[in-house]
């Protein structure tokens, strides 16, 4: 909506709800706007001790085409006009009215100017709103996940695999489709046995171990491949196991947000081992989705691959949907959005990065003071509002310097920066390199990428 548009509306509106309460204040003739007695003007005049340009609002109480004494003059806002010192006293004297009722519908009058002075601001913000998706997606769009299903597991106890820690870039994730496992820590925390249904995610690429709790040593595995997946099989006898091993791939110049706010191991435990047992809701989607990929991964479909990898990227976003949900979600970017006081100010700061946002205005989306918020966000984060606002920065300019040709100027004014050298130095502490080496390292790293790629496929 313009300028113009916005000021004819609160003009038109003015003048029908001065015309409206002065008919029931004065008990006369409604007014309308003019210069002349028993009108309601606004013209612009200019005060003693301000430079702008002001709108006055100059009402008479009288009859059209005779002169009466203006009963107030004072600023457009009904903030000013109460805040002048004036007294009701003149406008009960000029109106003739002695009731609280015209003093009443005249204080109505002036909370009404006040509000459609915010019109414009109430306005942007709500165009701005209809543009805004919720935290999580635009996480995703920031920051892309690719999903691969490595290879399903069939292993009769005993056994036992180790995982090396994943190379940057890399989420391992393995998901229960039957049997029991004990999932060991190589950074020694304690062990957890997971059951069927269960799903457990390394968003920071953790070493780990994963083995059927018994002390013997693992009977000897083979790999089998098909079309679509590859098997990997032993000849144990004991308690078998059923496993689809996987991983997430993300970029290493946008995986700072996985590693500095999501867990460095995250379980989840599925209520059911069917979706159709499975009660409404996210635990029902994800025994769905879990159940495709078991179908996907038996049979040789026409597509298959495909659909595997489609259904593994998926997984990454249905996982953090549902460990937002749980009763005791982990730290981190999880529990801050499983409270729903903070999330308005979560999802502010994802849709309008560049913003200077402050404490009181994101405080105030969650109805909540100053301390109350910086205390929640806090306890909940483990990090600051500003923290997480710099890092979602960081990760907006990363990506534009590796896919445009923005200037580094430019780039610094999308993620939010007022000038070229405050973006500089704050990049250069958050990613210890400058705007224009991390540009020259990843295209680097994209062509290098792409020739080798090229390579494969002429052999």
């Amino acid at each position: 909506m313009s300028d113009w548009t916005l000021r004819l509306l609160r003009r038109a509106a003015l003048s029908s709800l001065l015309s409206i309460c002065c008919w029931v204040a004065c008990g006369r003739r409604p007014l309308a706007i003019g210069q002349d007695g028993g009108w309601a003007a606004a013209t612009p005049m200019k005060s003693a001790n301000e430079s702008e340009s002001r709108h006055v609002l100059m009402i008479h109480c009288g009859t059209p085409g005779k002169s009466d004494t203006p009963a107030l003059s004072a600023g457009v806002t009904g903030r000013e006009i109460r805040d002048t010192g004036h007294s009701f006293d003149p406008i009960r004297r000029a109106t003739a009215v002695g009731s609280l009722g015209a003093i009443y519908v005249l204080r109505m009058v002036f909370r009404m100017v006040d509000d459609l002075n915010n019109m414009r601001v109430r306005l942007m913000d709500e165009v701005k709103m209809e543009n805004a998706r919720d935290w999580l997606s635009r996480l995703l769009e920031m920051m892309p996940v690719r999903g691969a299903l490595d290879y399903r597991c069939f292993l009769g106890a005993p056994w036992r695999i180790d995982f090396a820690a994943s190379e940057l870039g890399e989420s391992p994730y393995h998901v229960i489709l039957g049997g029991r496992a004990v999932l060991e820590d190589a950074e020694g925390g304690p062990a957890r046995e997971l059951s069927a249904g269960d799903i457990v995610l390394f968003p920071h690429g953790s070493a780990h171990a994963l083995h059927d709790r018994s002390d013997a040593a693992p009977a000897p595995a083979r790999w089998r491949s098909t079309l679509n997946v590859v098997f990997y099989e032993n000849d144990g006898t004991g308690d078998r196991l059923d496993m689809l091993c996987g991983r997430f791939i993300i970029s290493v110049a946008q995986e700072r947000l996985i590693r500095a706010y999501l867990p460095r191991r995250l379980i989840l435990h599925a209520p059911e081992n069917s979706a159709a047992a499975a009660g409404p809701g996210t635990g029902a989607q994800v025994a769905g989705l879990v159940g495709l990929m078991r179908a996907e991964s038996a049979t040789e479909n026409l597509g298959g691959l495909a659909m595997l990898s489609a259904l593994s990227t998926a997984l990454f976003a249905i996982a953090l949907r549902l460990a937002s949900e749980v009763t005791e979600p982990p730290d981190g970017l999880l529990a801050l959005a499983a409270n729903p006081r903070l999330v308005p100010a979560l999802t502010a700061l994802f849709n309008e990065p560049a913003r200077t946002w402050t404490l009181p205005e994101l405080a105030q989306r969650c109805n909540m003071s100053r301390a109350t918020f910086i205390r929640h966000f806090q306890e909940r984060l483990g990090r600051s509002a500003s923290d997480l606002l710099t890092d979602i920065r960081m990760t907006v300019a990363a990506n534009a310097l590796k896919t445009s040709d923005m200037s580094t100027g430019a780039v610094g004014a999308l993620a939010g920066y007022q000038s070229e050298a405050a973006f500089q130095r704050a990049f250069k502490h958050q990613m210890g390199i400058t705007p224009a080496q991390w540009r020259r390292i990843h295209r680097r790293s994209a062509k290098l990428t792409l020739a080798t790629s090229h390579s494969v496929a002429d052999r």
